[in-house]
Formats: C-alpha cells, structure tokens, sequence
C-alpha cells in the first residue's frame, strides 16, 4: 500500500513540475492577468512542497486505505493543474497568434507583404507630429503595367508585382517605410532626410525595379515614374505631402524623366 501511495504522489508531483514551465510562460505573457498567474505559480511552488512533506510521510509509515485515499487526491490534482496549465497556455498562444495575423492582415498588403496605407498614414502622421524633422515622401506608379496584366494575364501580373515589391524593400534604407497603397501603386517614406539624398534613394529605386523579370520564357523591363515631396517645404500636412508627390510624379511620367521633385 505504501509503495502505491508513493507512486501516486510521485506522478502527481511530475504533473505539477511540468507545470512551472508553462505557468511561468503565462506569468510573462498575460497582460493584465499578470498578478492572477502570479498567484498561482507561487500556489504551484507551495503545493510541490507539501507534495514532497507528505511522500516523506509515506517513507516513515505503513500507509492505509486513508493515506492511499489522500495520495489519490494528491495524484489527481497535480495531474489537473498540469492539464489545465497547459491548455490554459495552448489558447492563449492560439488567441495571441490570431491577433496577430488579424493585425497583420489589415496592415499589410495581401498580395506583396508591404505595409498597406494604414501604417504609410500613421508613419506620415508621427513624423508631421515630431515637426522639426525633415522628411520625403515618394509616390512611385509603373509605367504601363496594364499592358502587362492585359497580355500576360492577372496572375502574372500578379507575380511581378510581387517581384517588385521585394525589390523595392531591398533598394531602400533601413529607416524607410514602403508600402503598397493599391494597384501598381507604392509609396516611400524616407524619415530625416532632404531631396537631395531622396533623389538618390529614388535613382537607387528605379535601378532595382527595372532589372529583368522573367515569365515563363518572356523577359520584363518595368520602368517606375517617381514623385518626390519634402516635408514640410512641400506640405505641412499628410494630404498635401502626397497630392504634391503625386503631382510630381505625373509630371515625371509625361516628361519621362523617370523621378521628379515637386515644385
């Protein structure tokens, strides 16, 4: 009876030491469940202890039905924490990671990854609010894309908008933020920094996304019109910012000289 009632403390007592871990996860992780997870990794801690004073009592007695009764409790509760610790810790990582997609899905552009408009606003926005920082916005569109997507095909022209996207992450600094803002339509944000070095960001731009795309056994060029406007010699505000950039923009794409300032 001793050695039965030994064994059932013993795996209760795993159970509630594989459940420190996953308690301690949910300790760090549940916000404004903080304290209540707290208390109950300390309750955890408490109940490992008398766990390991009442095996100690079993060692020292001849066990009888009542202790093997107390043992089967005890067997039962560690075993119940470490489930319900555990899944406890399942739904919330499940939960969070849902936010998180959700998050992201409305932030970001379905088909290329970049940062969709709602983030390009809120990024425009904190730079107008810091006010003594200078800032450029830049409006890129692809020149003739429609022929692209009536020629090959939506999906193709899906893909090289994909392609594009890539690229211009990988031609811009590390402190810019471009976003796909619908169509063939993107945009740049370039914190601290004046025209000039915008147009080299802008050189730098076109240079990327007119290298050769393939499709199929076709080779593409897709040439890039860029408008430039700096904050806040151009606009004091996110609307004018980007009504000028895209004015500038069009003016690069009639006079086909690929970027253009606003002025």
């Amino acid at each position: 009876m001793t050695l039965i009632g030994m064994m059932l403390i013993i795996v209760g007592l795993a159970g509630l030491v594989a459940a420190l871990r996953p308690a301690r996860r949910l300790y760090n992780i549940s916000g404004n469940q903080h304290k209540g997870w707290g208390f109950l990794l300390s309750l955890i801690t408490l109940f490992i202890a008398g766990y390991l004073s009442y095996l100690w009592v079993l060692i020292n007695i001849d066990a009888g039905l009542f202790e093997i009764v107390v043992a089967s409790i005890f067997f039962g509760g560690g075993v119940f924490v470490f489930v319900v610790v555990r899944m406890s810790l399942q739904t919330i990582l499940l939960l969070q990671k849902t936010i998180q997609d959700k998050d992201h899905q409305a932030n970001h552009d379905y088909l290329t990854g970049l940062p969709n408009r709602y983030p390009f606003y809120h990024k425009i926005d904190k730079l107008i609010s810091l006010s003594d920082q200078k800032f450029c916005c830049l409006m890129l569109d692809l020149d003739k894309f429609k022929i692209i997507n009536d020629t090959f095909g939506h999906a193709d022209g899906d893909h090289v908008l994909q392609v594009l996207g890539q690229r211009l992450i990988e031609s811009i600094p590390k402190k810019a933020l471009a976003a796909r803002l619908g169509g063939d339509e993107f945009s740049v944000i370039l914190p601290n920094t004046q025209s000039q070095d915008a147009l080299t960001v802008a050189r730098s731009i076109r240079h990327e996304l007119s290298q050769v795309i393939h499709i199929g056994s076709c080779s593409l060029i897709v040439d890039v019109s860029i408008g430039i406007s700096e904050y806040p010699r151009d606009g004091d505000s996110r609307q004018s910012l980007m009504k000028n950039a895209d004015i500038a923009m069009f003016r690069s794409k009639k006079q086909g000289n690929h970027f253009q300032m606003f002025f």
